[in-house]
C-alpha cells in the first residue's frame, strides 16, 4: 500500500480557466472576427460580438485595440500572443502591423474591412471591403441574421 494519497480532484470547479479555454479554442476554431485600432472607440467592440454572434465566431483583437484596454489581452492575436489559422478571419479595422499578420496569415480566408485600401492587412486579405467599418458591420449582420 502506498504511503500518499492520490490528489483530490473537485469536479464542480473547471479543470481550465475560461482564459485557457479561449486561447485553446482560438487555435482550432472556424471563425475569428477580429478588432483593431480602427474601430475608433471601445464601445465598437459591439459591433464586432454582434458580428461574431451572427457567424457563430469568436472575438480577436489587435494589440492596439488591447494596449488601449478596449478588449482583454486574451483575445489578442499575433506573433507575441496567439497564433491562428481559421477557415475565416475578419479583421475590423485592423492595419496589419507585422506582428498581427504574423499571428493570422494561415488563415484560409481573410477578409479585410478597412477605410485604407493601402493598409498592409488589405495585401493579404482574399478579401478587402474599403469603407466605413461602422456601416458594412451592420449591414453583413443584418444580410446574416436575414437567412
Amino acid at each position: 500500500m502506498c504511503a500518499h494519497s492520490a490528489p483530490a480532484i473537485d469536479f464542480a470547479q473547471p479543470a481550465v480557466s475560461n482564459s485557457l479555454k479561449w486561447a485553446l479554442s482560438l487555435l482550432f476554431l472556424l471563425f475569428i472576427v477580429s478588432g483593431g485600432r480602427g474601430l475608433g472607440a471601445p464601445a465598437n467592440f459591439k459591433l464586432i460580438k454582434k458580428l461574431a454572434a451572427a457567424l457563430e465566431a469568436e472575438v480577436g483583437a489587435s494589440r492596439a485595440a488591447v494596449d488601449m484596454g478596449w478588449i482583454n489581452h486574451d483575445h489578442q492575436v499575433g506573433q507575441t500572443e496567439k497564433t491562428v489559422r481559421p477557415i475565416l478571419y475578419i479583421a475590423c479595422g485592423i492595419s496589419g502591423a507585422v506582428q498581427h499578420l504574423a499571428g493570422m496569415q494561415s488563415s484560409d480566408i481573410i477578409v479585410a474591412i478597412n477605410k485604407d485600401p493601402k493598409a498592409p492587412i488589405v495585401s493579404v486579405a482574399n478579401f478587402a471591403l474599403i469603407g466605413d467599418l461602422n456601416r458594412i458591420i451592420p449591414e453583413m449582420i443584418n444580410q446574416l441574421q436575414s437567412k
